[in-house]
């Protein structure tokens, strides 16, 4: 029986909260009324080790392996899918979340009591942690999903160094310091019995919280949990609760610092990390001022930080961020990124020393403390995971009602009353404080001695197993995988019949000016409108009549620092004190939306100041004063910038592929090898006259802007006359540039061609395999493509069984990237990338019939991907306006004859036969793992890999070209200028959110 125990509204939103508690185990529920498409649950289990085996990380992996009561590994996905849903989770240093995302009502219910099954009676078989956990192939290769997991992180700057300030910041007593993760030593001789015991002592029902937000039907869910309780929750109780009762006083007893060296061959930047413990989790006054002054000191080129830090001659860092562990005592860290190595000390120093004897200016702080302010209210009202994590942490810390904790509104009336004395002690006391520096050191010795090391562990493995060992090794993985495939009765599955989802989409009002409109004398604007306190505004610049001399400038000052320059009449603080007064986020990207020869200038802010913003944009695009020291600082940031982006992997891949597949393009220009060449190479006395070229040929009447939210007023478009008349006349018809019409002669071929990235910073692999793809949003062939290369990547698919399940690689994705014409296949994080390869085109060419759940499994995954990318009035309008303006603008000729693409699009999901996904594998996928002939590979792998792959590409009949790699300069043949978030290719492709990535981002799964 779950009994209410508490109800609220959300501050500033309204939303309804509710707490449930069952009087039978204890089991917490949380209910949080959130409008849209998608239901999001979190299951949370307080998990707390005293070692870096990873038993936490292990066992979340395992208890999807399974349950007493449904034991079927793949099961719970495949039901997911089904059901229109798909489950994931994470373990953190004191967390374990099972999350189901699923877009509709219909069967979640149902759905909950198994994925509790799963959670609390896992069947924790040996074959499953063989598999999952760690393994050795006949090979003498180490393996196994968590391991590999692992093994990407284990030899990272960030991984390095995060571990060490764990261990120094809290004492030996305390869980805090654990890699629950799991390091790989431990990892490799962690037991099933360890996991079991872990699972037996944490996972009691009165140690869980199921936070679920979205519109559900509460009495069918409280009459599955009630069933559930009374046939298969374990009569246990947690004898204490975890952290709360056992966390020792936590006090870091005097200031220290530390030197870590990590792998990489350019050794002239590392990295700079200092972290305190700060105030109790429940001082919600502290925290809240904490958060402010951590925004006060790092945000914006007018933080203290940044200006006395980074936007400086000869910068002593590139990025500097501040961000919270929210523990029983919150720990806070403050993070400098590509620091000259010979100045690490000292640059930590300075910033100490900047932050101790600064006075707080009250004007700035006040102007943090409304964008903090605005910035929970923006995420109450678009991010349903951020109501739940506040659940969670209250779950874990909270000793009080739940709505303490959603009381921020009043915490933030009182710090508005404070003077600047008041924040100046405030922040001495909390930055002053004892505190633990970690120096990141690049290490070429290090770097040189991990493949060598990697050979002689391998060689030890060899003969410690010996051939029999290793063919016994085997012989047990072909056991435990024999026992995995028992096959999942289909009355299980036909249990979960779903007629109709119901789904209910997000919808906005339409409204377009100019061109657009048939006005020829006013701007292009696209104006989705819904009801919110705020407004976005995308002014989106094509690239298409740039001189391709002229395209590096806009990586470099329009990618990012546009907003740091002065205007006329104002200074560049003045420009940036004004715009955080104004805006509540403000940023320009080299991409818009995945459509990668388009820059997105992009503000966020309430909407009363809508006319405010679009002066701002006016003064800081057509009135920029080209200051030569603020540009030089640039020059300097981005060259420095450069040994940071050559340790990530995926960023090294993208910029292969950015140079080698595209052309005379804004994607190729931002490629590392051509992007340092040109930095290195620039005339600074003749870049002023660059830029004024580039405003002349670039900003004229045919950009567009995109304006969603709600503004103050009903005239969109009356702010932005001067704007437009301020812009170049210009006879071209508005159209944004496409990437496909910059390939190269290998992006257009894609023939026989590999190239790899050696990496001395990786120890896994990450591969792309392509073959050109001659396809429209439009194409009778497309949807059918989406549902088979789901049915393929989905949870539980081929790929996910017959790769990941064999331990080989973390993830694959296959997708069509339409904006680039490829189909790309990826796999990434393998310990096995060959094996991996060659087990996918085996996959590929053997599958003739398609199963019956998995097929309808993967149209359904399809539809909530695309929902998910839906799932809040923000993200439905923006995708409405890419549909409306870039996808599908020959389909229809005014707004009236304007179909509705979302229900078009689920519509034909729906609709699509196995027929025609099977003819879509025969003509798209099939060729694309058939051999050399018509496709190209792209890897970066850890450089004592590179040879064995290259004889094995060659052999397979590719021409293979390995980058040469002078990584102790930089000025190396590799890396790339791009984010994670929006790189070339994220694996994801690129039709349903939006545009490609060869350059940034996307996917067409969503």
């Amino acid at each position: 029986m779950f009994t209410k125990v508490e109800s609220f509204k959300r501050e500033w939103t309204g939303q309804p909260v509710t707490r449930y508690v069952s009087s039978i185990t204890g089991m917490s529920v949380v209910l949080v009324d959130f409008p849209g498409p998608i239901i999001n649950a979190y299951l949370a289990v307080a998990t707390e080790v005293h070692n870096d085996s990873g038993t936490p990380h292990t066992l979340e992996h395992l208890c999807f392996m399974g349950s007493k009561q449904f034991p079927y590994k793949g099961l719970l996905d495949q039901l997911a899918n089904k059901i229109y849903g798909t489950t994931n989770a994470w373990t953190d240093t004191d967390q374990t979340v099972y999350t189901l995302a699923k877009a509709g009502d219909a069967q979640f219910a149902k759905f909950m009591a198994v994925y509790l099954d799963h959670v609390i009676n896992p069947t924790l078989r040996d074959s499953s942690h063989l598999t999952e956990v760690y393994h050795v192939t006949p090979k003498a290769r180490e393996a196994g999903v968590v391991f590999s997991e692992m093994q990407a992180h284990a030899h990272s700057a960030d991984s390095l160094m995060e571990n060490v300030t764990q261990k120094m910041c809290f004492p030996e007593s305390s869980a805090y310091r654990s890699e629950t993760g799991g390091m790989l030593d431990p990892l490799r001789v962690l037991t099933n019995e360890s996991i079991r015991a872990f699972h037996k002592s944490m996972y009691a029902p009165d140690n869980m919280v199921l936070v679920i937000a979205g519109q559900i039907d509460e009495t069918a869910l409280f009459r599955e949990l009630e069933k559930f309780e009374n046939e298969c929750f374990p009569g246990t109780h947690r004898p204490f609760r975890p952290f709360v009762d056992t966390e020792p006083d936590i006090e870091i007893p005097k200031s220290q610092t530390v030197t870590v060296e990590f792998p990489d061959e350019d050794e002239e930047f590392g990295k700079v990390q200092v972290s305190w413990v700060g105030p109790d989790h429940d001082d919600g006054l502290a925290n809240t001022a904490l958060d402010v002054l951590g925004a006060y000191l790092t945000e914006s080129g007018a933080a203290l930080l940044q200006k006395e830090l980074v936007d400086i001659p000869d910068p002593l860092a590139v990025s500097v961020m501040f961000y919270t562990r929210d523990y029983l005592r919150v720990s806070f860290s403050l993070e400098l990124e590509s620091v000259p190595t010979k100045r690490l000390a000292e640059v930590s120093e300075k910033m100490l020393s900047l932050i101790k004897g600064h006075t707080v200016d009250l004007t700035r702080v006040q102007d943090c403390l409304e964008n903090t302010k605005l910035t929970l209210l923006k995420r109450a009202e678009e991010n349903s995971e951020f109501l739940c994590t506040t659940v969670i942490e209250h779950f874990l810390y909270g000793r009080g009602s739940l709505e303490d904790d959603f009381k921020i509104k009043d915490h933030l009336e009182t710090l508005a009353t404070w003077n600047s004395a008041q924040w100046t002690e405030t922040m001495v006391s909390l930055f002053a404080s004892n505190s633990i520096t970690v120096l990141g050191k690049p290490s070429a010795k290090l770097a040189a001695s991990i493949p060598k090391d990697a050979k002689q562990h391998k060689k030890e493995l060899a003969q410690k197993f010996g051939k029999e060992g290793l063919e016994r090794q085997q012989r047990l993985l072909d056991e435990a995988e024999k026992e995995q495939s028992r096959p999942i009765p289909l009355e299980i599955i036909d249990e979960f019949k779903i007629s109709d989802p119901g789904i209910t989409f997000l919808k906005s009002q339409t409204e377009r000016y100019g061109r657009w409109a048939g006005d020829e004398e006013a701007l292009s604007i696209h104006y989705e409108k819904f009801d919110s306190h705020f407004v976005n505004i995308d002014i989106c610049l094509g690239a298409q009549n740039i001189d391709e001399e002229l395209l590096p400038l806009i990586h470099l000052i329009y990618g990012s620092e546009i907003f740091n320059f002065p205007v006329r009449g104002l200074t560049a603080d003045e420009v940036m004190t004004g715009l955080n007064h104004d805006t509540i986020q403000y940023y320009a990207y080299a991409s818009y939306k995945g459509f990668n020869e388009v820059v997105q200038v992009h503000v966020e802010a309430e909407s009363s100041k809508y006319e405010i913003v679009v002066q701002w944009m006016q003064k800081c695009l057509l009135e920029t004063v080209w200051d030569i020291d603020r540009i030089q600082v640039c020059i300097d940031k981005a060259l420095n910038q450069l040994a940071e982006t050559k340790r990530d992997a995926e960023a090294r891949l993208v910029s292969a592929k950015q140079r080698y597949l595209f052309k005379n393009s804004l994607v190729h220009a931002e490629n590392l090898v051509s992007y340092e060449q040109w930095l290195r190479s620039i005339d600074t006395k003749g870049v002023v006259a660059q830029l004024e070229q580039l405003k002349k040929q670039w900003l004229k009447k045919d950009i567009f802007v995109s304006v969603t939210g709600k503004i103050k007023g009903d005239d969109v478009s009356a702010p932005w006359k001067q704007f437009f008349a301020a812009l170049e006349d210009t006879p071209s018809k508005l159209a944004l540039p496409r990437s496909y019409d910059h390939l190269s002669g290998l992006g257009a071929t894609l023939n026989a061609e590999s190239v790899l990235v050696p990496m001395s910073s990786t120890k896994t692999a990450h591969l792309n395999l392509m073959r050109h793809l001659d396809m429209t949003y439009t194409s009778p062939d497309r949807i059918a493509l989406l549902v088979a290369c789901e049915y393929f990547q989905c949870v539980e698919g081929p790929f996910w069984t017959g790769l990941r399940g064999k331990g080989y690689v973390y993830g694959t994705s296959l997708g069509p990237f339409i904006e680039s014409k490829r189909l790309q296949f990826e796999i990434y994080r393998s310990s096995n990338v060959y094996t991996a390869l060659c087990e996918a085109r085996s996959i590929v060419t053997s599958t003739t019939t398609l199963d019956d759940t998995l097929f309808v499994g993967a149209k359904r995954s399809v539809i909530n991907n695309y929902a998910n990318s839906r799932a809040s009035n923000a993200a439905a309008a923006s995708s409405k306006v890419v549909d409306v303006e870039i996808k599908y603008r020959s389909e229809w000729t005014c707004v009236d004859d304007m179909p509705n693409f979302v229900d078009q699009f689920v519509k034909d999901v729906e609709a699509v036969t196995e027929e025609e996904v099977k003819h879509a594998i025969e003509k798209y996928v099939v060729p694309l793992f058939q051999g050399a002939s018509g496709t190209a590979v792209f890897c970066a792998l850890n450089i004592g890999e590179v040879s064995a792959l290259k004889e094995k590409l060659e052999k397979d009949g590719y021409n293979v070209e390995v980058e040469e790699i002078d990584e102790g300069e930089s000025g190396s043949d590799d890396g790339s200028e791009t984010d994670d978030d929006d790189d070339e290719e994220s694996g994801e492709s690129e039709d349903e959110s939006d545009g490609d990535s060869d350059d940034h981002t996307s996917s067409d799964d969503e």
